[in-house]
């Protein structure tokens, strides 16, 4: 739908909002007075200032924070109709498909480094420890230091290893719900990056130490 001061919306087949572009989007003007959609699924809007074209087909989309509020993202993941973005200022949600904006989940104000989606269940690592994400609440898991990043355990989708600021632990879906099983024990240093393979092998890249491999029994 093109209108006179408000740019286009974009709905799908049953009514339900997907996009709302205007002149902040990058369209050459809000007044949009014709459509016309080409074979690649190009959408051109004949406005009063020109000619835009919106590529319906992209997977991409660009979400510009105008306020300040949500701060540099480091993270973004898609559960259950939700959009969550993991930045410096904390945990933000957001409908994936609507007009309101991100706001903070309560309790995770502060850094966040990784979203992760595993069995249906969407874990946040924190510089607080790890989170387990449900609709706009979270539960922590883990307390002990800042959670980097996880990792499943090759064989064991029950399982999961998380790299925190001194070691690994290991995170275990037991009775319906997540909770920390055991830490790791004879490795101590952050382990940002790591990769987890069969036969109990894992590499952890540390930023300044080199690559470590260890072997768990």
């Amino acid at each position: 739908f093109g209108t006179v001061s408000n740019g286009v919306y974009i709905v799908d087949a049953s009514g339900e909002l997907r996009y709302h572009l205007d002149e902040i989007d990058g369209l050459t003007n809000n007044t949009v007075l014709s459509l016309f959609e080409d074979e690649q699924q190009n959408l051109w809007l004949g406005t009063d200032n020109g000619v835009s074209c919106i590529n319906l087909a992209s997977p991409f989309r660009k979400s510009i924070d105008d306020t300040g509020q949500l701060g540099t993202v480091y993270a973004s993941a898609v559960h259950k109709n939700n959009l969550y973005l993991g930045s410096n200022q904390g945990l933000f949600v957001q409908r994936l498909h609507g007009e309101d904006p991100p706001v903070l989940i309560p309790g995770t104000r502060g850094q966040v480094w990784s979203l992760f989606l595993h069995e249906g269940s969407l874990l946040c690592g924190h510089d607080r420890g790890t989170f387990l994400v449900e609709d706009r609440r979270v539960t922590s898991l883990f307390s002990e230091s800042g959670t980097w990043t996880f990792y499943p355990v090759p064989g064991r989708p029950e399982l999961l290893l998380q790299g925190n600021y001194y070691g690994l632990s290991v995170l275990e879906f037991r009775g319906g719900k997540w909770s920390l099983r055991n830490r790791v024990d004879g490795f101590g240093y952050s382990a940002r990056f790591v990769v987890a393979l069969r036969k109990g092998e894992v590499y952890i890249s540390h930023e300044y130490r080199g690559v470590y491999g260890l072997k768990l029994d």
